[in-house]
């Protein structure tokens, strides 16, 4: 999807240069829009940011794994779980969830992986289960997706984010 993006906002703007940082790395991004390196970002994930910020998007985030899922057996199965989760903070939310269901993760067996794309073939794979937005498994209609639901019953999301300065808009 962000490839058809980025083509329809070149040919609109096609004086814009664009700097794309996928992966670990839009965990830079906030830094470089602070120092003016960027004029502005794009970046799944909760933002520390002071400056402007719209919501463009939200993704309902869940419990992925290729046979159905049965919260009881959780913590008998293995986490496959990736560093990106940490910089998304969904590993927070996700911890919160199941403390809030009564799952004890403390001891659950855990394979951790660099990439998403790396999570989601272990998965396929039956090697275990793992916590990410549903967005990612679009292509992979044999996995089974469990959404996670707050206690006072609203969805869990991971939000995209458009933020930049105020100050950009002048220049």
């Amino acid at each position: 999807r962000l490839a058809h993006i980025l083509k329809q906002f070149q040919k609109r703007f096609p004086g814009i240069n664009v700097v794309l940082k996928t992966g670990s790395s839009t965990f830079l991004l906030p830094s470089m829009l602070e120092k003016g390196e960027v004029h502005l970002i794009i970046r799944r994930g909760r933002l520390e940011w002071h400056g402007v910020q719209h919501i463009l998007m939200e993704e309902p985030v869940g419990i992925i794994s290729s046979k159905n899922i049965q919260l009881d057996q959780l913590a008998n199965g293995t986490l496959i779980s990736t560093h990106v989760s940490k910089i998304m903070q969904s590993d927070v939310m996700f911890y919160e969830w199941a403390k809030s269901h009564n799952i004890d993760l403390q001891n659950v067996h855990s394979i951790e992986v660099d990439s998403i794309e790396g999570c989601l073939q272990l998965v396929l794979l039956d090697m275990g289960w793992t916590v990410l937005p549903k967005i990612h498994i679009t292509h992979h209609k044999n996995l089974s997706f469990y959404p996670l639901i707050s206690p006072d019953g609203k969805l869990l999301t991971r939000e995209t984010v458009l933020a930049y300065s105020a100050d950009t808009l002048n220049d």
